[in-house]
């Protein structure tokens, strides 16, 4: 990984890559530059609305991408009579369950993307193994994608609620590994983390509440005792896998969660 310190606006100044386009196909447009300023705006919390003020304050629940251009990619298509040999690079995101394809640059081994992609943490900010995943295809319509790269494992907990600068890296072959007598190219990206409120879900259980069930009960309601016992079922983490796929490694399960109550002889319910 190369880091950068450009910015978006320092990148509409000049660099290598691009797909073409007046002014000069290392050249970004303005788009990324207005977009900049008005992120430094964001940023200046005395100009920030309360509720942007408060969402700094809670913890990262999305991570956000900006897929800016590739350089130097390898060309899978080879020409046949005349022309040069080329490729149809797309690139695809993985964060945890979540997979995003950018658009596909028709012919071009420097493609400029400047798209971005949004995906939910799931997991708890902190909790167990936050890492990204970008690789580049060739994209073809007759046959299946030919793979062309990707890049090194991105750690999400090294992010920020700031945009990162645009930053290079190299692409390795599917083990990751980077050979430099036989290079893939390079992929630039800026990353962020932050609290979006349109991701939080409402808790299944009242943080506050007189009643033992999640709807209110009468007060002689509450002085009897108890007959039923209320059980929420949240979610599962990190279970075994039980189908394993039979031409290679990995697989899945269909999990499904049995209550007893009582020694063996009681009832039994399954969600």
């Amino acid at each position: 990984r190369g880091n950068s310190s450009r910015s978006f606006r320092d990148l509409n100044n000049g660099g290598n890559g691009g797909n073409g386009g007046d002014g000069g196909e290392d050249q970004l447009d303005d788009e990324w530059e207005s977009e900049s300023e008005d992120e430094d705006e964001d940023e200046d919390e005395a100009a920030e609305e309360d509720s942007h003020r408060i969402s700094r304050l809670l913890l990262p629940n999305e991570l956000c991408v900006a897929l800016i251009r590739a350089r130097g990619l390898i060309a899978v298509d080879t020409a046949i009579f005349v022309g040069e040999s080329s490729s149809d690079p797309q690139a695809l995101l993985e964060f945890d369950d979540t997979k995003h394809k950018s658009s596909c640059i028709k012919k071009d081994l420097n493609p400029l993307w400047k798209e971005r992609f949004s995906f939910p943490l799931r997991q708890s900010w902190g909790d167990g193994d936050m890492k990204l995943r970008v690789a580049i295809e060739d994209v073809d319509v007759a046959s299946s994608n030919d793979f062309m790269g990707q890049a090194p494992l991105i750690d999400v907990h090294t992010l920020t609620k700031r945009w990162s600068e645009p930053a290079w890296y190299d692409l390795g072959d599917k083990k990751d590994v980077i050979d430099p007598l036989k290079p893939r190219g390079k992929i630039e990206l800026a990353l962020r983390v932050h609290h979006n409120p349109e991701l939080v879900e409402p808790p299944l259980v009242p943080q506050e509440s007189n009643a033992d069930d999640m709807q209110p009960e009468s007060e002689t309601s509450l002085k009897e005792h108890p007959n039923e016992l209320l059980v929420t079922l949240w979610r599962a983490r990190n279970l075994r896998v039980m189908d394993k796929n039979l031409l290679g490694g990995g697989g899945s399960s269909d999990p499904l969660v049995k209550f007893t109550v009582g020694a063996g002889a009681g009832q039994s319910v399954k969600s």
